[in-house]
């Protein structure tokens, strides 16, 4: 069995970095409050002090802005060797993802300078890169901005372990472009490939790097002069450094960079420069006197540019809409190795805030930071009603079934996660439908066509059909969930290789314990051509599969997938492929002797053919082979 730290951050990976976190659809009060402003100043302050006693997180910062007035808490150290302090003006925290809204700055700003078109096809700019014409209609900026260029997930060797050795953005790409998967527009999966590649475009418009770009473009105005666009040397000594916690200890993670992908992930930034971020957003792209952006580039950016349905909250240009009906709230969340942090901007009352923490603990430390938020900021009740009166039994179970998120990767070995990720399941009931996923069940009712909305916090739901008329999405929100029949279903798949493992090992041990039989009798009996075949095939998959569990057994972090996979599973990646010529000899003598071989040797030869080439097909679709 895999480690269970494997599937927690796999977890987090899934329902974190895609969906974003989906807040409460809820209603609220209709300002801030010089009342309500110091109630959650308190909570917060409580909050953090709670944290630090009890916490396995080795630092944590939060800003908050408000009608000019920065208010900071933090604890916990930079490094837990020199154990200097976390500082709001100097702590380097990796931001993940919160680089992207950096990103689509930099967009925003060529499309006002009449350089760029948003709905123009990507490859009019690109010189150094040629996305492939997989479908009819072309890939365009909007597409990129939006995560709904439909490219396949990409992990492995995503990173590089040295940060002096992560390969160059242009260089990175031509070697790794994802794959096309489904046609641009349809639904929304998280990219860092896309947000990569509108880097690339950055690069090729201006004649600049991106670094080079962001910093003369949005750094300076905005005076972040503690923030770096991806890890430097100069970054180290005031890095809040990351660490896997393996039994107990706290073991340095490398310092790593993002392999080209820095334009989706790898700005590093201090709370004091993310108070400045946050100013310049609540003002419409302003800060100081300086404009970044016009209020139409600024608007675009926080309204949504895409949505799954119009009952959905969308996607903006680099923010996600907050699921908070009464008002109009932004946010973007960002995770690494053990970093995660979130951005979120209430533009109807005019605050922001940034939270950063580090730590094997930090993204409980999130989630309850929204819990908090939620409760003092966003006081709900729920309002959810239909008057949907088609939704009948003929119709209803064309819902039910396994979903599974697509954001896995269909041509990297990191597909092997889906294994380990709960399925989402959705069974029709009464009044609607039930859903249940890793966090409980919950009742949908119908509220249109294919449109469900959950009856505790008001989130919808919205199924998506083919042109024949059958269910194959699920759309939550921020992200999409296939549908799978038995033979694709991951289920299936884990108790078929719960099969094959025990299987091939008791064909290993009988096949030992006739060759120790064999020598402690001194007949030394030749044992059939047939039986020697059957073993040697067998003990070529056994391996790989010992070596494969031992690789994924070895693995402190889930991101560390990212690196690329470990040289010696690299070297075992053949062995399964012995089986083939083996498996073509076997029927061979079958047929020659079928006469003169035992009826239980031809059954037992069949069975193992069957499953060696089942095994086969079962690797290949997990790309381990």
């Amino acid at each position: 069995m895999l480690k269970s730290k494997w599937v927690l951050k796999k977890s987090i990976l899934f329902f974190i970095l895609i969906f974003m976190f989906e807040p409460l659809d809820i209603h609220a009060n209709e300002e801030l409050s010089e009342i309500t402003n110091e109630i959650f100043k308190r909570e917060i302050r409580e909050f953090y002090k709670n944290w630090e006693m009890e916490s396995k997180v080795t630092g944590s910062v939060f800003v908050f802005v408000h009608n000019g007035e920065v208010y900071h808490v933090s604890f916990g150290v930079e490094d837990l060797k020199t154990n200097n302090p976390i500082r709001y003006d100097r702590s380097l925290f990796r931001i993940g993802s919160i680089t992207k809204s950096f990103t689509a700055i930099a967009i925003m700003q060529l499309v006002e300078e009449g350089k760029i078109d948003l709905n123009e096809n990507v490859n009019t700019y690109l010189k150094n890169i040629r996305v492939p014409e997989t479908f009819d209609q072309p890939i365009t900026l909007n597409h990129l901005l939006t995560h709904t260029a439909g490219f396949d997930e990409k992990i492995v060797k995503m990173q590089s372990e040295q940060f002096e050795n992560a390969l160059p953005l242009q260089m990175y790409l031509q070697e790794n472009l994802p794959e096309r998967i489904r046609e641009p527009g349809l639904f929304i999966q998280y990219s860092n490939h896309g947000y990569a590649l509108a880097g690339a475009i950055i690069e090729d418009v201006t004649g600049m790097t991106y670094e080079e770009y962001i910093r003369a473009n949005i750094l300076e105005p905005l005076e972040m002069r503690n923030t770096h666009p991806r890890i430097t040397s100069e970054a180290l000594e005031y890095l809040v450094k990351e660490y896997n916690y393996v039994e107990g200890d706290y073991n340095p993670a490398p310092v790593y960079d993002l392999n080209g992908l820095y334009p989706a992930g790898a700005f590093l930034a201090t709370a004091e420069d993310m108070s400045h971020y946050i100013e310049a957003h609540l003002n419409r792209g302003e800060y100081k006197g300086k404009h970044l952006l016009t209020n139409t580039s600024h608007s675009e950016m926080h309204h949504a540019q895409f949505r799954h349905h119009s009952l959905q909250k969308g996607i903006g240009y680099g923010f996600f809409e907050y699921n908070v009906p009464d008002f109009h709230v932004t946010s973007h969340t960002g995770a690494t190795n053990s970093t995660y942090s979130t951005l979120i901007l209430d533009h109807t009352r005019s605050f922001g805030m940034f939270f950063s923490a580090t730590g094997p603990e930090a993204i409980h430390m999130l989630e309850n930071l929204y819990q908090m938020i939620d409760t003092t900021l966003y006081p709900y009740s729920i309002h959810v009603s239909s008057n949907y009166t088609n939704f009948v039994a003929t119709n209803r179970t064309s819902f039910e079934g396994e979903y599974y998120d697509t954001r896995v990767s269909l041509s990297d070995p990191s597909k092997i996660m889906r294994l380990f990720v709960p399925a989402t399941n959705i069974t029709a009931n009464d009044n609607g439908i039930t859903v249940t996923d890793a966090s409980g069940s919950a009742d949908y009712i119908q509220i249109d066509d294919f449109v469900f909305k959950n009856q505790e916090n008001g989130n919808t739901l919205v199924f998506h059909v083919d042109s024949n008329g059958e269910v194959t999405h699920a759309l939550p929100g921020y992200g999409a969930l296939v549908k799978t029949n038995f033979w694709q279903s991951p289920n299936t798949h884990r108790s078929t290789f719960t099969v094959l493992i025990v299987w091939f090992t008791i064909v290993l041990l009988a096949w030992i314990s006739l060759a120790i039989r064999d020598v402690v009798k001194k007949s030394w009996k030749s044992r059939s051509l047939l039986w020697q075949l059957n073993g040697i095939g067998v003990c070529a998959h056994l391996f790989f599969y010992i070596t494969v569990i031992y690789a994924f057994e070895r693995l402190e972090n889930i991101n560390n997938l990212m690196f690329g996979l470990p040289w010696y599973l690299q070297v075992a990646t053949p062995l399964p492929y012995i089986s083939v010529p083996i498996t073509a000899l076997m029927i061979y003598l079958l047929i020659k002797n079928k006469r003169k071989v035992k009826l239980a040797i031809i059954a037992f030869t069949i069975i193992n053919i069957v499953l060696l080439a089942t095994s086969i097909t079962l690797l290949q679709h997990y790309q381990l082979i």
